[in-house]
């Protein structure tokens, strides 16, 4: 009788226990359930709120867009990021950078074709008046001067298209910044966009005009003196093109770091003072409030728990756009810095040395370009990181 009753009273607890624990499962699971309907519902309402009627144009004009990241506006790309669901098609987008790719290497044959047929003229005619001198150095003039034109045509298209590139990119600073800056206040991030703020300024001013004032007269200083040291073997100026080669490195190279150094300590450092703020704000909401106080803290940190995810999706739909403005420009450099390599290894055997030198001494020209291009898209990359980075702890 006893056994009996032993064994029905811990039946009856492990029936109870189990209720229990079903009550407390089902109320975590309502409980869940109504705070992302209550995310949700203030994603909605403040993506609705939010002016992003320029950014969804700077998609609109991306070529191939629709291919790449699907159907839709800014808004819903924007809401299926926050979900995880990143629009972007991989095999598209792996199929457009191959085809950009061939379509380059394409156009850009013709060029190496023409230089080695006047390199593979210059040779047979040289060889027959290699008896006098004076005809053979016009020959070389001719021959060296139809390459210079063909080459530099295609260099002058290649700065144009960085300009434009390096152009898009401030556009789309002017865009992008406002939009995540708004972001940051609405989360309370005073003292970060009070960083940020003159940093873009700088970035999307100063830093560019010396891209463009500076680095890119340094570079075209360097071709000049590249194409004249390879003239003649009685004019050295290839200490110059290296002379000019070396300030267009620095300058660089020193620009990124003290921008990147300054901005990323200053942006910590604000980042670090904006949490403290809110967690004291927030704090004071709870106990200072009779009552209601958790309930106002709860709500705060849901509707910024809600503007934190979509200033990280506006974060990352800048980052997408600046790697569909930099791919086109960064591939045709690319393309052409090879295909000059080419040309100076089949030239080599069959061509005069300072034919050769020329169309080498380009290819290793040609990627400063891509630094260029690169150093912008690296300090935008940094600063919009750390706008990013901000306030997702709080």
């Amino acid at each position: 009788m006893i056994k009996k009753l032993i064994c029905a009273i811990i039946v009856l607890f492990i029936v109870f226990a189990n209720g229990i624990a079903y009550r407390q499962c089902y109320a975590t699971i309502q409980e869940d359930n109504e705070i992302e309907s209550q995310i949700n519902n203030n994603i909605d309402e403040q993506l609705s709120n939010l002016d992003t009627e320029e950014l969804d144009e700077l998609f609109s004009d991306i070529v191939n867009e629709k291919m790449i990241f699907g159907e839709g506006t800014i808004n819903d790309r924007l809401y299926n990021l926050i979900h995880g669901n990143i629009s972007v098609n991989a095999n598209n987008l792996v199929k457009y950078v191959i085809d950009i790719f061939l379509d380059d290497v394409i156009n850009y044959l013709p060029y190496v074709c023409l230089i080695v047929a006047i390199a593979v003229l210059y040779s047979m005619v040289s060889n027959n008046a290699s008896s006098n001198k004076s005809i053979g150095n016009i020959i070389h003039f001719v021959s060296y001067g139809s390459i210079v034109l063909i080459v530099v045509s295609a260099i002058t298209y290649l700065i144009k298209i960085t300009t434009s590139c390096i152009g898009t990119i401030k556009v789309q600073m002017d865009v992008v910044f406002p939009i995540l800056l708004t972001l940051l206040t609405a989360l309370g991030g005073n003292v970060s966009v009070g960083i940020y703020q003159p940093a873009m300024v700088i970035l999307s001013g100063a830093v560019l005009a010396v891209f463009g004032s500076v680095l890119l007269p340094l570079f075209s200083f360097k071709l000049v003196f590249t194409i004249i040291s390879n003239l003649t073997t009685d004019i050295k100026f290839g200490k110059f093109a290296e002379f000019f080669g070396s300030c267009f490195k620095w300058l660089l190279g020193g620009i990124i770091t003290v921008f990147t150094a300054f901005i990323s300590i200053q942006g910590l450092m604000s980042g670090s003072v904006d949490g403290v703020s809110i967690r004291a704000a927030k704090y004071t909401i709870k106990n200072g409030v009779p009552l209601v106080g958790g309930f106002l803290s709860d709500g705060v940190s849901l509707i910024m728990l809600s503007c934190s995810l979509i200033k990280n999706s506006v974060g990352v739909s800048g980052l997408l756009l600046l790697f569909c403005t930099i791919v086109i420009p960064v591939l045709k450099i690319i393309v052409f810095s090879l295909l000059m390599k080419l040309a100076s290894s089949i030239l080599e055997p069959i061509s005069d040395g300072r034919v050769t030198n020329f169309v080498n001494d380009i290819s290793k020209l040609i990627p400063t370009l891509i630094a260029l291009i690169l150093g912008v898209a690296f300090m935008y990359f940094i600063i919009t990181g750390l706008v990013m980075c901000s306030l997702n702890m709080f």
